[in-house]
């Protein structure tokens, strides 16, 4: 069923009136409109189509599963363009860099990379119930990767389109760059262009430096217990 603003009051009552007494399994609906506020101790799943914006969106949006205190699941999809968004929000909130390595493919700890951007002591250790936790991804070190497209892009005068880009290399390797903050944008351009960082990362990563932190990426699909390969 569907809650959002263009529904009427009655619409509205009835959906949640089904949800309540679990008439109704399913319910599609924008944060804004249901998620504060909602109190539904049975909620077994959220699914999360796109990237938050915010840490705090999140927090909401997977608070409104589990209220009963037994176990929830919490599904989040994003793609590179969501990725690319994010970062684009980065300049006016740099927790934004923070959110799309949380939800990303080079997290170790999702829950820990949201505790870090929030301040908080609990964010050390992993969280051990996470997709990265439990390791249901593959992991794959694609730091010769990186540093071809970081080279590439410093000879090309240190920018270029998504597209251009993607002509040579994969997916993971723009999200991995993206996230770490080694390719950045501003979303200012009408022609959206990611740009070369200058962080002390990036340069070792370029330059190929021995004490460069090596880049390592969820890149198979699975499922706790059953890993199935990627299309």
């Amino acid at each position: 069923m569907g809650y959002h603003a263009e529904k009427s009051v009655e619409q509205k009552m009835a959906v949640l009136q089904g949800f309540t007494t679990n008439a109704t399994k399913v319910v599609i609906a924008t944060l804004e409109s249901f998620g504060s506020g909602m109190d539904f101790p049975h909620v077994r799943m959220v699914f999360m189509l796109t990237m938050p914006k915010s840490v705090e969106l999140f927090w909401q949006a997977a608070g409104r599963g589990g209220r009963d205190n037994q176990a929830t699941s919490i599904y989040l999809f994003s793609t590179l363009h969501d990725t690319i968004t994010a970062c684009a929000y980065a300049a006016g909130a740099p927790d934004m860099r923070i959110v799309a390595r949380a939800f990303g493919i080079t997290a170790t700890c999702r829950i820990r990379e949201v505790l870090q951007c929030i301040g908080s002591d609990e964010a050390q250790a992993g969280c051990g119930h996470c997709d990265c936790c439990l390791r249901c991804s593959a992991m794959m070190d694609i730091t010769a990767e990186v540093r071809a497209m970081l080279c590439d892009l410093r000879q090309r005068g240190g920018d270029a389109t998504p597209k251009e880009l993607k002509a040579t290399y994969s997916v993971e390797v723009l999200r991995a760059c993206l996230e770490l903050g080694s390719v950045f944008t501003d979303g200012s351009s009408a022609q959206l262009r990611l740009e070369l960082g200058t962080d002390d990362r990036t340069v070792a990563l370029r330059r190929g430096y021995a004490d460069a932190p090596p880049v390592v990426v969820h890149v198979t699909e699975a499922v706790c217990g059953e890993k199935r390969k990627r299309n």
